[in-house]
């Protein structure tokens, strides 16, 4: 290799070190914050204090059952809809607000829904009873969290 072949390497390695070879792609700027308004509690009892603002009620239910605290609730709703139209309702507002759904089981004209968020679960059952559909939804930590 000659003198000259050898300082025009250098220089090529130098200047693209240096930067001024191909610049790396500039980053996509980040996606905005979808913030989803809380919607208004649904009639009947008040939800459990500290009831994560994450989880939404079907506003078009009444809490017949509210209990829990420290991370562990349980709310049951009582609704004239039928359970597609409620299945499809949390299942969409759960996955809306970060939640992952792990299972979806019918059995017997029962519907379980279950939901991941971090070290959080939480439960559904759907059921009719006395003409109504009723949602059970039970909220808790991952065991050891």
């Amino acid at each position: 290799m000659t003198i000259t072949r050898w300082i025009t390497c250098f220089l090529f390695v130098a200047l693209f070190a240096a930067g001024c070879g191909p610049k790396p792609a500039t980053p996509e700027p980040p996606a905005e914050t979808v913030v989803i308004p809380t919607p208004p509690p649904p009639s009947g009892l008040p939800l459990p204090k500290g009831f994560p603002g994450d989880v939404h009620p079907d506003t078009r239910s009444e809490v017949v059952l509210s209990s829990g605290e420290d991370g562990q609730y349980t709310i049951r709703l009582r609704s004239a809809n039928d359970m597609a139209t409620q299945s499809a309702y949390y299942k969409k507002v759960f996955s809306d607000t970060g939640w992952t759904e792990d299972r979806a089981v019918d059995v017997g004209g029962r519907v379980v829904l279950m939901f991941k968020k971090g070290h959080r679960n939480a439960n559904l059952a759907l059921y009719k009873e006395d003409g109504a559909t009723h949602v059970a939804i039970t909220l808790f930590e991952a065991p050891g969290k």
